[in-house]
């Protein structure tokens, strides 16, 4: 989302149909447009709003090697967004090329998993991340946000096919489960499929029948 657009009355106009039309907004943003989306938001808290990819905490450009100073601006811009009840959080986007330096997650591989690698005859520094690999890298952030938000505005996402530069499918949704894997199941529920289908109105199928088993024949 372009940022000057969330203050064109053009823009604006469709904003507001979304909430006569019952729908909801998803918002690609980066962290730097963070405060545009909080004020396009409190000006009609009525339409649901998703903030995809955590909310773009950027990791390249002007922002390559500053995780620390983007990591301050984009906690204090998303806890203001908090603030406005009708926002949601993607949680996903972590191995989006935007978002993460996959050659900086695995510098930190330790000398033990590097030597088995090198064991099976693979270069340590060319094999993708882990997912406990990834997990260390976005714990806390990922956390933090579900502590802010809380699991009833969170959602888990893939992001595919754009995170496969990084890792794999089952990577990626093994790292989620390591994120989380002290959360209760109801806050799991919550984080894996029960707020997605609140916010999208997604019906829930109908429990299946109860399985009968065969009439006995001699």
């Amino acid at each position: 989302m372009r940022g000057a657009a969330v203050s064109e009355p053009g823009f604006r106009a469709g904003f507001a149909e979304l909430a006569r039309r019952g729908l909801s907004f998803d918002a690609w943003v980066y962290h730097h447009q963070l405060p545009g989306l909080r004020d396009l938001c409190r000006s009609r808290p009525e339409v649901p709003v998703v903030v995809d990819h955590l909310g773009g905490p950027l990791a390249v450009g002007p922002y390559a090697g500053r995780r620390e100073s983007v990591r301050a601006a984009w906690r204090a811009a998303l806890t203001d967004l908090a603030r406005v009840p009708s926002v949601h959080v993607k949680l996903g986007g972590i191995g989006f090329p935007l978002m993460i330096e996959p050659s900086a997650v695995v510098a930190r591989r330790g000398p033990e998993a590097r030597r088995a690698l090198a064991a099976d005859g693979l270069d340590p520094d060319a094999v993708p991340p882990t997912s406990g690999e990834l997990a260390a890298h976005w714990a806390e952030d990922v956390r933090w946000v579900i502590e802010l938000f809380g699991v009833d505005r969170c959602m888990f996402e893939s992001n595919f096919p754009v995170d496969r530069v990084t890792c794999s499918y089952r990577v990626l949704w093994n790292t989620y489960k390591r994120i989380v894997a002290d959360a209760s199941a109801d806050e799991k529920a919550a984080l894996f499929r029960g707020t997605a289908r609140a916010v999208y109105r997604i019906p829930v199928p109908p429990p299946a029948p109860p399985a009968h088993p065969s009439p006995w024949r001699p």
